[in-house]
């Protein structure tokens, strides 16, 4: 492919697709401001010792044993930060959850390898003191959009056994606008700021990472959104489901890449009642 042709790909380019994208940001950042003011919060919490390794908790009261909701930030893995985010899991908490919004190190200076093991590390570490923050570390369940949904499927496909932790340390996940194949974004111009190699994107590719065992995730885009992320979407959901993947496609007409993810933080919405009705499942034992 000619450099030409990379640089006019439109497959990924959500910012020209959306042209008010920056109000958008704006208004999320508000509306996350306002929530982490109204709200019981521990903020910048270290689940590791390195750059970016935090996370903000919105807490439940000391004794219970309230299901916990981990959000992971989207922004191509080199911007954006949880703080951009708050306002998502607002619904989730007021619904009596203890929330997590995770932040983790930025490409280039890390490998999506090393943002990977980041995220991993977050979830060990919210499995072993959740708790203290009235959370059920038998109740977790994760969501996170665009290259926070690839994070989420990569959490998904690890085998929690081999960090001694139980298998199903993730009860059920909710990717939106994930990006799953990233072999396919090497020769993609956002790559310039990534600086992925090739290996490092097979080895990274959750649509060829399909576990044995999977607790259930729901998967959705916005059928408004770029050819790329439709493609990622439709080739994720046909590969897990090829193995009989516990897997849900909530997909969403008229949806484009930052709309759709505000449906997540909408108590009103579909996409919000399907991972809710995962939450209350998992609660009830079903």
């Amino acid at each position: 492919m000619s450099e030409i042709m990379v640089l006019n790909n439109p497959d990924y380019s959500n910012q020209r697709a959306v042209p008010n994208y920056e109000e958008y940001f704006s208004r999320w950042r508000l509306k996350s401001k306002d929530f982490r003011q109204s709200s019981p919060s521990f903020l910048d919490v270290p689940y590791g010792n390195g750059w970016r390794q935090t996370s903000d908790i919105f807490p439940q009261p000391l004794g219970g044993k309230a299901p916990v909701v981990v959000f992971i930030h989207g922004g191509w893995w080199y911007f954006l930060d949880k703080r951009d985010h708050s306002f998502l899991v607002q619904p989730y908490h007021e619904g009596g959850c203890v929330c997590v919004c995770v932040t983790y190190p930025l490409a280039p200076a890390a490998t999506i390898s090393e943002i990977v093991a980041s995220v991993r590390s977050s979830l060990l570490w919210v499995y072993r003191n959740i708790e203290r923050f009235g959370g059920d570390p038998d109740r977790i369940h994760i969501a996170g959009h665009s290259a926070g949904g690839h994070l989420t499927a990569m959490m998904m496909a690890t085998d929690w056994s081999a960090f001694n932790a139980p298998t199903t340390l993730v009860k059920s996940g909710c990717a939106v606008s994930g990006l799953f194949d990233l072999q396919e974004l090497v020769s993609a111009p956002h790559n310039a700021n990534i600086r992925m190699l090739p290996e490092e994107a097979r080895q990274n590719s959750p649509v060829h990472l399909i576990p044995v065992a999977a607790s259930p995730l729901i998967v959705s885009v916005g059928r408004a959104e770029t050819a790329g992320f439709v493609r990622q979407h439709t080739a994720f959901v046909d590969a897990w489901q090829s193995e009989r993947r516990p897997l849900l496609d909530a997909s969403l007409d008229g949806e484009n890449h930052f709309s759709v993810i505000e449906k997540f933080g909408d108590s009103s919405s579909e996409l919000f009642e399907v991972f809710w009705e995962q939450i209350n499942g998992a609660a009830a034992g079903r």
